[in-house]
């Protein structure tokens, strides 16, 4: 990417995170996760406090699951046994969402919600509210390209994931990159698909030929209300046709 993109790009990115951080609503929407997390209200200043308060966070949620697991896994079963789906459904979710360490995930992504940001945010809105650097929260407004693995055809898919501040620049500027990921795509050697003119004509063709009509016939036959064409034409659509569609011309 050209330098000065990347110093644009940045420079929106930061004036972003300023924005938010100084709105009155995500300010005191930290203020109440920080008393309620017993964070610091000017955060954690030291990675030996962010240790304590992370093994703090983990004690709780063991003691938890030796406290309250219990009980509820033998509710749960009563409720199973009886076939409320729904109720044990309800129920586990509930279970889970008090869990100590997945209700501070689950009130991050609510401030994250609340201000209509994307799943990108999470992280970069967890480490703000711990650490109150703004430095710390990494996030990158442009597109990010990621790839999947369908583990069925054991075939690798790029994908390109945009946000509403993506533009056409920015699309622009990391192409160089798609193509060099593409370039990797195991499947690549095949060649790109070209669609073939007159298919359907082609295809016919082929059809008329095998059912044991001769070259001659059939150009007769293509000849009633179109151009006139000969037998080494409809030789070339029957040739054509079976390249295409990988029929051994042996």
């Amino acid at each position: 990417m050209k330098k000065a993109y990347i110093l644009k790009s940045v420079d929106r990115q930061n004036q972003k995170i300023k924005v938010l951080i100084s709105k009155p609503s995500f300010i005191d929407a930290i203020i109440i996760l920080r008393r309620k997390w017993k964070i610091p209200d000017k955060g954690i200043q030291s990675q030996n406090e962010l240790d304590k308060w992370y093994q703090k966070l983990n004690d709780d949620t063991e003691q938890y699951f030796d406290r309250q697991w219990p009980s509820k896994r033998q509710e749960l079963i009563e409720i199973r046994d009886k076939g409320s789906l729904a109720k044990y459904k309800k129920i586990q979710d509930k279970f889970n969402s008090d869990v100590p360490r997945n209700a501070f995930l689950i009130d991050i992504k609510g401030l994250t919600l609340k201000q209509k940001l994307s799943s990108r945010w999470i992280n970069g809105i967890k480490q703000y509210l711990l650490l109150n650097n703004p430095n710390n929260m990494g996030i990158f407004i442009g597109p990010v390209i990621s790839t999947k693995i369908d583990m069925e055809f054991e075939t690798e898919t790029i994908f390109l994931e945009m946000e509403a501040e993506t533009t056409l620049e920015d699309i622009k500027a990391i192409w160089p990159e798609v193509k060099k990921m593409q370039s990797k795509l195991p499947y690549i050697k095949q060649k790109k698909f070209q669609p073939l003119r007159k298919f359907d004509r082609n295809k016919k063709a082929y059809e008329l030929h095998l059912a044991g009509k001769k070259y001659r016939e059939i150009a007769e036959d293509f000849s009633k209300n179109r151009k006139a064409i000969g037998e080494e034409d409809v030789a070339k659509m029957i040739e054509r046709y079976k390249k295409k569609v990988d029929i051994n011309q042996a």
